[in-house]
């Protein structure tokens, strides 16, 4: 599998930069291996989809690449971890709070219910259906039947 600097882009640029003096002392099967590794890790090579077009246009042209596959970058990869770092914390917080709303609204709801049962008012007229509008109305609730 040699491979020639011009067959791949990646690698022609980066043997470009690579000084002549440095490139003139390699032997014949370091130059091959310098080829292969570059190969290897061009980002062509890790796509399972990698389409690449030039469109000649008059004065200039326009390339399209349309590369499909695993996402490997490392700061993406510490973006998602820190991504479900936060939605952990938040779903975790919002749980909390909604057990703490629960457990008040079934505490107010048992404590209400002991204080009725024990007959301990602690306002004159202390009744909850005093304010709930569905009680005020006669009309709607008479005794257990609907009018």
């Amino acid at each position: 599998m040699s491979a020639l600097p011009s067959e791949d882009p990646f690698v022609s640029e980066v043997l470009y930069l690579v000084p002549p003096q440095v490139a003139s002392r390699m032997t014949e099967a370091e130059r091959k291996q310098f080829f292969e590794s570059l190969q290897k890790g061009s980002p062509r090579s890790r796509h399972a989809i990698d389409l690449r077009i030039s469109i000649p246009l008059i004065y200039s042209g326009v390339y399209l690449v349309l590369q499909v596959g695993q996402d490997r970058r490392r700061s993406t990869g510490q973006g998602y971890v820190e991504r479900r770092r936060r939605a952990r914390h938040w779903l975790e917080s919002g749980s909390l709070l909604i057990a703490c709303i629960v457990l008040f609204v079934l505490a107010a709801i048992s404590l209400y219910w002991v204080k009725s049962k024990a007959g301990v008012n602690v306002f004159p007229n202390d009744h909850l259906r005093d304010f709930i509008p569905v009680y005020q109305n006669k009309r709607w609730f008479d005794g257990g039947k609907l009018n």
